[in-house]
């Protein structure tokens, strides 16, 4: 989506350090995908947690919400 826009992002400190993420090298592109579902992972993981936790304060009575 960057390359078709013509935008490139290049991340200049980090473990990513000197990547160009817009790069259509498929090494980086793959690298690209996999983060993006790690991150997806993670906040599916953190909805979860808030979901079961909210459930969990409710059932106990500490809390009501709603």
């Amino acid at each position: 989506m960057l390359i078709r826009r013509g935008l490139h992002l290049r991340v200049e400190s980090g473990l990513l350090a000197g990547i160009d993420l817009a790069s259509d090298v498929p090494g980086t592109k793959m690298m690209v995908s996999v983060l993006a579902a790690v991150l997806e992972f993670q906040r599916d993981m953190i909805s979860e947690n808030t979901r079961e936790g909210v459930a969990a304060a409710e059932a106990a009575g500490s809390v009501r919400l709603g």
